[in-house]
This record gives structure tokens, sequence and C-alpha cells, in this order.
């Protein structure tokens, strides 16, 4: 049958109603995740997973033998789905799949819903030599300590209260009986190497106590039995496993961040903490602190740059115009990202230059440093791309006396904190500050992860899987992705949560003074291209 204008007009009016009608019931309608896979979905989405891997990842074409394995794995995966499966051992068994990649910035996480995995209610905290376990926020005082009071200050925030679960026996041992160093090991095969002997890193992995149960071989409980300690004597508690609980990163950016402590308050103790929301009058105010006159062996200058994240260029130039070298290069590191369909340098931040737009010395330099885009290594990854020291604009550039610059160039010296939670922003300027002879970075090796990340979410478990689309060489030819940036003065995780920070890192910085042997200051074993 022939359908006249009339009723093909008609007919196509009504197949765009219907689509129109679909696409209003997706936008309004609730989208639940899912907890059950059928085996289709199940391969459907690793073969999503192997898909992102090979285009995305610049760590699996730095690697292509790491590749290999994780192919091999996921096909094994996919033939041997069940009928039905749960997304939570889908999201279990990709964390271990991605963690061969070594990849520091590589993430396989699932969006919390009722059926998360049990987790350990505690913060634990490393001093150096022991484990803390701290109460997590939130928690009744009861169950917190039963003999410590409450001051007024922690009743008016009490989501931020982070306390020993028993004083007198603050450390603790065993898990399950085991101890707590079979634990750490376990908790290690899901970390980069960068990041394995960090234990702010470890804290997260030692909280899924239901996935680390499951690698060691204990059966699957509702509860837990630790043991604590003082030293000399050993008492055990259970405590029952959680669903959610508040992230140990949280506990720390709650206790010592601006938004709970002023800048006043924070300029008394000397002790700076930045985040990616800093206030041009922050700059300022930082300014006329390096302008007054500070007596020999006092506290230094210490700036927490930790949880900075997005490029902050105000805070790089004022960084350079106070500390930096007049002479110095240009060239922070080198950049190469992984080559796929969709991919060209002009996608990348402006911060990043071509090489061949280079002067004559900072390209010639660099080629004498190994980077020769004739010579590249894997044709994967992309020509070498340049981060630049990028001079703030004239309207925007804070005014510096000579008084200042007296101060800066002669006395002021500046610590910077870092640790594994180091990354993206943050060990840009750490990458920069290892140049300048005023600045110390304080803490432990940062997370190796400096480059962008792609980011995408299998459709049918909703789990999100984050990559790394490049690799970071410092200025010097060190490889820096996947390695990290070593501090001058090693602190441990605990010292970075005391109020006195400051006099601690006084403390380390005279001692090193009086005894300087070699060694003493931490040095980076990085690859050389």
């Amino acid at each position: 049958m022939t359908l006249s204008f009339k009723g093909t007009i008609c007919a196509f009016a009504v197949l765009i109603c219907m689509s129109a009608a679909q696409l209003l019931y997706l936008s309004i309608s609730p989208s639940g995740i899912k907890t059950e896979l059928t085996k289709q979905q199940y391969q459907q989405d690793i073969a999503l997973f192997l898909n992102a891997i090979n285009q995305y990842s610049a760590f699996a074409a730095l690697k292509p033998a790491s590749l290999e394995s994780i192919t091999r794995a996921s096909q094994k995966l996919a033939k041997t789905a069940p009928q039905l499966s749960q997304t939570i051992e889908l999201e279990h068994v990709l964390q271990s799949i991605i963690s061969q990649l070594n990849d520091p910035g590589a993430s396989v996480t699932r969006p919390a819903v009722n059926e998360s995995a049990l987790l350990l209610p505690l913060t634990l905290r490393f001093d150096g030599q022991n484990w803390h376990a701290l109460s997590v926020s939130g928690n009744e005082p009861s169950e917190i300590n039963k003999s410590e009071k409450i001051n007024e200050l922690d009743k008016a925030n009490h989501s931020a209260i982070a306390q020993e679960l028993d004083l007198d026996f603050p450390y603790i041992t065993h898990i399950d009986g085991l101890p707590l160093q079979r634990w750490v090991i376990a908790s290690q095969a899901y970390l980069a190497d960068s990041v394995k002997l960090s234990s702010a890193a470890q804290v997260h992995w030692l909280q899924q106590i239901s996935k680390l149960r499951q690698d060691i071989g204990l059966p699957h409980k509702t509860d837990s039995i630790i043991t604590l300690s003082n030293g000399d004597n050993h008492i055990q508690r259970t405590v029952k496993l959680t669903r959610a609980i508040t992230h140990p990163a949280a506990i720390t950016k709650q206790l010592h961040s601006p938004e709970t402590r002023s800048l006043e308050s924070q300029i008394a103790h000397k002790l700076i903490h930045l985040n990616d929301n800093i206030a041009p009058s922050t700059l300022n105010v930082l300014t006329e602190l390096l302008a007054k006159p500070i007596a020999p062996n006092t506290q230094p200058l210490a700036i927490d740059i930790r949880a900075i994240k997005q490029p902050q260029p105000q805070l790089m130039a004022w960084l350079k115009m106070h500390f930096g070298q007049p002479k110095q290069q240009q060239t922070i590191g080198v950049l190469q990202y992984k080559r796929h369909s969709h991919s060209r340098a002009e996608q990348l931040p402006k911060h990043f230059t071509a090489l061949n737009k280079l002067n004559f010395f900072e390209q010639t330099n660099l080629i004498n440093q190994g980077f020769d885009n004739q010579l590249k290594q894997s044709t994967a990854l992309s020509d070498f791309q340049a981060r630049l020291h990028i001079a703030p604009k004239k309207k925007t550039k804070p005014k510096i006396s000579a008084q200042t610059k007296a101060a800066t160039s002669e006395q002021v010296q500046l610590s910077l904190l870092i640790d594994s939670d180091c990354e993206q922003e943050c060990e840009w300027i750490a990458l920069a500050a290892q140049k300048w002879p005023n600045v110390e970075l304080v803490g432990s090796t940062t997370r190796g992860s400096l480059s962008p990340r792609y980011k995408v979410t299998l459709p049918h478990s909703g789990i999100e899987l984050e990559l790394s689309t490049g690799i970071v060489y410092g200025a010097d030819g060190q490889l820096i992705s996947g390695i990290g940036i070593a501090p001058a003065i090693q602190l441990h995780q605990f010292a970075f949560e005391d109020s006195n920070v400051g006099a601690i890192i006084l403390a380390q910085k005279l001692n090193r003074s009086l005894a300087p042997l070699k060694g003493t200051v931490a040095v980076a074993t990085t690859e050389k291209r």
C-alpha cells in the first residue's frame, strides 16, 4: 500500500512524537544504579573498560607488556562471566586488573549505594613507627572515648572530631588476628609503585576490609576484631563494619582548611592551607608577610599545597616572583599525551607549548636532555609539549617592594607541604619549586600523577573509570609520572595534622644542619629518558 503525501507526513509526525515522549521519559525518570548485571551487560562493560585503556591510557602505551596482561585478564573475565553477577564484584575485579597499569591516576569507583562494600569504621594514621586508630567523626562521644570531655569548639564543629579510639591503648596492631603489616601488604596490591610505601595512600585501602578479606582468603563478616596496644599491654575490641564513613582526607580538610580556620590564625602559626579557591587578597597578605624581618633559626613559612588540583597561574607566578631565579629556565616539565582518534594538541591546556615554538636556547637545552621528537621511542605518544612559566598579566601582577625583594632573596625560607595526596597542579608547583634555593619540599613523595585524565562511566554498572592520558618528565629528562617527587625533608602523616607542624619542620632543619651527613636529604631515584 502506498501512502499519500498527507499520510507520509502524519507517519513522520507520529514517529517524532514517540521519540520526543521517550526522550522526555528518560530525562525525568529516576536513573537507578544497577546492582545486578546479566552476562551480556557484564561483558559489554568489560569490553568498554578494555577499549578505554587501549585508546586513552598513556601508561598502557608506555608499557605494552602491562597492556597485554590486562587484555588477557579482561578477556578471561568476559569468557567466564556468570549468568547473573553483582556490580560490586565487577568493581573489585576491575580494580585488581587496572592496578597492573601502575598508573597513580587510574581509578575504578562505583557510586555509593546501599549495596556498597563494608568498611572499617576507623581512620588510621601512621606516626612513623606505629599505626593509630582514630574514631571517625560523627560517632557518639561514648563511642569515641567515654572518659574524654568534648570542649565547646568541638561541639560547634562535631563533624570534624577525630580522636584516638582509646587513649590508654592508642596503637592498632592486629585486625581479625592478623598483624597490621599483613593488611598493609594486601592494600599495596591496589597501589601504584609511587605510592605503595605511602601511609596516606594505604589508609584508603585499609578501610576496604571486605575486599582485603577476600584477597587474603578470610570469610565474610559484618564486624571485625581489632587489637589495640600501648606498647606493653594489649586489648581486643569488636567494631561493627559500616557502608559509609567520612573519608580521611575530608577530616584533614575540615581540621585545617581556610573555611574552619581564619587566614589570620594561619599566619600566626606560619602555616597556610591553600586549595583551588585562592583569593587575590591571600597573595597580597602573603606578600606583606614576606616583608617582615625574620630572626635566624625561627619557624619558616609553610604552605600546604596538597589540596590544589586545578591550574593556579597567579600562585605559580607569585612563587616564581618571590623565590625563583632571574635567569632560570622557563620550562617546568615536558608532557607527552596518548594519541587516539580524537586527540589534538589544541585540546591541551594553554600553558603547554610545542617545542618548535620555544626560543632557540630553550629548544637546544631540552633536546640535549633527550626531548627530540625525531627520536621518540613510541609512536603511540605525541610530540613533546613543554609547560612554561607564564608571566601574569600586568593589571593583575602583584606589587612587590624593594624591601620584600631583599627579604625574599636573603632570608625568607619557604616550606611546601606535600605527600601522596599531592597530584595534578600540586605536583607541577612542587616540580617548579625543586629548583628554587629558598624553597624546600616537606613531607613524603608525591603521587606522580601530573597529566590530564580521561573519565568514562561504564553504561550498565555505573562504574567510573579514570586514566592518565599523558606522561610527564622534568625539564632535566627525569621521568616524574608514576614515580613522584621526593621531599627534601621527610615528615610522617601524623605530623601533618599537628598544629605545631611548623615547629616540627624547624626542628628537622636544625637537626639536619647539625649533622649534614650524606643521605639525610631525600633524593628521588627516577628513571632517565
